[in-house]
């Protein structure tokens, strides 16, 4: 009996060193992002985006370290649902990987707006508004604008009136297209029209005229489900964004890339 017993213990025992193994944080946690500036920009840069940084520095404090890859957006995506060169995502909306694993506390937020040339007299209202923009509007794939533009997007009833890009050069893409007439609109975060006015004023950001904006939405940091230790670092990176001197911390970083009038 006594055997028994101690025959038992051990494979508990084994079988919960195996559990604790199995959910070990892996060092380096590996992220995947993509040239959005300047939120993430360049990971080897002197600047390398407000995300960056600060999720740099939650993982410092945890001892945690971490790597980031940049790549076209989609591909981003399709590497961290692999789990094997990517574990998730630096930032990322539900509906741009469902089956993520999201942080219940935002990181920041963005705010989706319409641009166009000055003599564009169209602007954005409210949905209804979408049905009567001039000619065609450019986005980048596989992005998650929010409501009610993802659908619009989505529709198969819109695809004459549309045009999406791919790749790191999106945007600028984007904005030689605005400025060939190939695309009358094009969908960009505010943040980053002004960014990129102020650091690399070139004459098709500054031809950039705002026709209106979406409703400011949060984003947030996401990990492959499949990931044994997933949840774990889910829970430790929840604490770290809800707490007070950490979001401090967030909006010092902003205001160094934004200016205390954008931040």
């Amino acid at each position: 009996m006594r055997s028994s017993l101690i025959t038992v213990f051990f494979i508990f025992f084994a079988f919960t060193l195996e559990a604790k193994a199995q959910q070990t944080i892996p060092s380096p946690v590996k992220l995947a992002t993509t040239d959005w500036c300047p939120y993430s920009c360049d990971p080897k840069g002197e600047k390398p985006g407000i995300v960056q940084e600060y999720i740099r520095n939650l993982f410092a404090k945890n001892e945690l370290s971490l790597e980031i890859s940049s790549l076209p957006w989609n591909r981003a995506i399709e590497t961290a649902h692999s789990g094997d060169q990517a574990h998730g995502l630096l930032t990322a909306v539900r509906s741009e990987a469902p089956s993520f694993l999201f942080s219940n506390n935002p990181i920041m937020s963005y705010q989706v707006c319409f641009y166009g040339p000055e003599e564009t007299e169209w602007r954005y209202r409210n949905s209804a508004d979408l049905s009567s923009f001039p000619g065609k509007l450019g986005f980048i794939a596989s992005y998650g604008y929010g409501k009610p533009l993802d659908e619009f997007l989505s529709s198969p009833s819109n695809k004459s009136k549309i045009l999406e890009v791919r790749g790191l050069t999106a945007l600028n893409r984007l904005m030689k297209m605005l400025s060939a007439d190939r695309i009358q609109l094009l969908v960009a975060d505010r943040n980053i029209i002004s960014w990129l006015k102020v650091s690399k004023p070139h004459p098709e950001v500054l031809a950039l005229r705002e026709k209106g904006c979406l409703t400011e939405r949060p984003f947030y940091i996401a990990f492959n489900s499949t990931l044994p230790w997933a949840s774990e670092i889910i829970s430790i990176l929840d604490r770290e964004l809800a707490a007070p001197e950490n979001q401090k911390i967030r909006a010092e970083i902003s205001e160094a890339y934004l200016g205390p009038a954008l931040n």
